[in-house]
């Protein structure tokens, strides 16, 4: 459950306070205004135009959203997803992933699979090549999937999360598992087996996952 990321206050959008509510969720959900950013009403008033009152009302609904943190003497700032949330997060984003694993079935060349595979290669041998090798692994089966609002989607996810989450885990067991669930989704594609592509895709991210928060954590 999401709710907190997607629950809209019930005040319409033409109001003032509704027209700074839905321009700072826009900029918080897009990146914009980064997790721990601090929302001075004074600044925010001057960047739209309008008196504190209406600033101060959307910060509370976005509050009660859960998109924003608001401290007595310190102010609203930019809230970081909880454990819970980051949970839900990675599991959702884990889960579109897979989606695209299975949608880019049908649409792969073999021009695609010398790079997926180039990238499976690269992937073992860890370090700061595994990471980019996966990161360009990403990006490119979201490409070949070729559609927007999964991209969409993704992209959303993604600022919702810190930048820590998407690292390779560089352990040896975990990196070699990984490494083999990557070598097994490019022989679904090529078998033509967009449900085992996904399957092992959404699998593979959620031990990522899992993975890279153990090695945090013992950190």
């Amino acid at each position: 459950m999401l709710t907190p990321v997607e629950t809209t206050s019930q005040k319409p959008v033409d109001t003032l306070d509704g027209m700074v509510r839905e321009k700072i969720r826009t900029a918080i959900l897009t990146g914009g205004l980064p997790h721990g950013t601090h929302l001075s009403e004074i600044k925010l008033s001057k960047e739209y135009g309008v008196s504190r009152t209406p600033v101060r009302e959307a910060l509370s609904a976005l509050a009660a959203d859960g998109l924003i943190e608001m401290f007595p003497n310190r102010g609203a700032f930019v809230k970081t997803p909880d454990a819970t949330m980051q949970q839900e997060l990675t599991g959702l984003y884990s889960f579109l992933m897979g989606l695209a694993a299975n949608i880019a079935t049908d649409n792969l060349t073999e021009t695609d699979f010398a790079r997926f595979e180039r990238w499976v290669t690269t992937f073992a041998n860890g370090g700061s090549e595994a990471q980019k090798a996966f990161a360009s692994w990403n990006d490119m089966m979201l490409t070949v999937a070729a559609n927007d609002t999964l991209c969409e989607m993704v992209a959303l996810i993604s600022r919702r999360l810190p930048e820590s989450v998407y690292q390779v885990p560089q352990a040896s067991q975990q990196l070699a598992h990984l490494h083999q669930q990557l070598a097994l989704v490019v022989n679904a594609w090529k078998a033509k087996k967009p449900e085992t592509a996904e399957k092992t895709m959404r699998e593979l991210m959620l031990f990522g996952f899992d993975a890279n928060a153990q090695e945090v954590g013992a950190a």
